[in-house]
């Protein structure tokens, strides 16, 4: 526990909180109003950020003229970035961060699994290795992703925090029943790219579906979440012509309409650091199923380990099969423990953890 003149510490410095458009995750703007934090687009002066148009000149050039006007850059003590922010590496680069001032990054997307499996290309590669190198703390979200940066960065000073959801947002979810006779598979991804439909594993999702659609299963397959005409024209030929009736795309809605009338959730991403959707999920007594390479396996774990499965569709496919055709009062007692193994995921545990974690950089 941090002693009454850290606490003091904590309260008194001054943070600058760098997040994108059109603002940043809510568990990471949590973490920013915990530290009294000023928020600041990444890009506040040119913007690009949630431009899918912008030119790379245009990017490029927001990076360095951002840098350079960063508002009231020195009465900063802390940077706090949310994950990779070029225009942080930028002020690095050109002296404008003084030695007693620290940038820490919250990192809570894929950028460490890419790094892994080399899917960035060389500037990229180049430009988050620095941004890395460059940072005098990483907190990762999950302790699947910190062992990754851990190999990636053993020097780097690494940390673990999960996230986690209000206790209203438990209230909300704690009210929702579980229908084990429902033949609805849900899927939460915002996917308007074709990277993003790779880290999210949406492949080996409608791979998975065509093979249980082709044993003669009566099921639906659910998407909430931004969903582009070009990613659809690309994977939707992965199921046959026949079976497409039966995929429902809803774009971004309430989600808990799905929560009450689905039987499974599936999440088969390519290095998710920790979505809170699945944590949601689970608080709403939806069981969910997992990628290897996903970062809330640990809770899905404390359920069962059959609820995380290989990056592979035909065994996504047979753990899909395996629930399914259990009885259904299996899949109600599965419900519960997933709601009781939900209840570790609070806000303000990830807060604490958090704060914890800047506490320990600002000392050394």
């Amino acid at each position: 526990m941090p002693t009454k003149h850290q606490k003091n510490m904590l309260e008194q410095m001054k943070v600058a909180y760098i997040h994108g458009r059109p603002s940043g995750h809510p568990v990471h703007n949590a973490y920013a109003k915990s530290l009294n934090a000023d928020f600041i687009y990444v890009d506040h002066k040119i913007r690009w950020h949630d431009d899918i148009h912008a030119s790379k000149f245009r990017i490029l050039l927001s990076w360095l003229v951002c840098a350079i006007t960063f508002p009231n850059r020195k009465k900063y003590d802390l940077f706090f970035c949310e994950v990779v922010r070029e225009p942080i590496l930028f002020m690095r680069f050109l002296g404008l961060i003084g030695k007693k001032q620290k940038v820490i990054s919250l990192m809570g997307n894929e950028t460490f699994y890419f790094l892994k499996t080399k899917r960035f290309n060389r500037i990229a590669d180049f430009l988050v290795n620095s941004f890395i190198k460059n940072c005098d703390a990483i907190i990762c979200s999950g302790t699947y992703q910190a062992q990754i940066a851990k190999e990636l960065f053993p020097q780097q000073k690494i940390f673990a925090v999960n996230n986690g959801l209000t206790n209203e947002r438990f209230l909300t979810l704690k009210g929702i029943s579980y229908n084990p006779k429902s033949n609805k598979i849900l899927i939460i991804s915002d996917t308007p790219s074709d990277t993003r439909a790779f880290y999210k594993g949406i492949d080996l999702a409608f791979k998975a579906y065509q093979l249980l659609k082709e044993k003669g299963y009566e099921i639906e397959l659910h998407i909430l979440g931004s969903f582009t005409e070009e990613v659809k024209l690309k994977y939707l030929p992965l199921i046959v012509q026949q079976f497409r009736s039966q995929i429902f795309f809803h774009g971004r809605t309430a989600m808990e309409p799905f929560f009450s009338n689905s039987i499974l959730c599936i999440h088969t991403a390519r290095g998710d650091a920790f979505p809170t959707s699945t944590i949601e999920c689970a608080a709403a007594g939806l069981p969910v199923l997992v990628s290897v390479s996903t970062g809330t396996q640990e809770l899905m774990t404390s359920v069962s380990d059959l609820f995380v499965v290989e990056e592979n569709s035909e065994k996504i496919y047979e753990r899909i099969k395996w629930f399914l055709d259990l009885p259904a009062l299996e899949k109600e007692a599965y419900s519960e423990n997933f709601r009781k193994e939900s209840l570790k995921y609070t806000v303000e545990n990830a807060t604490k953890s958090f704060k914890e974690a800047i506490d320990a950089v600002m000392q050394s």
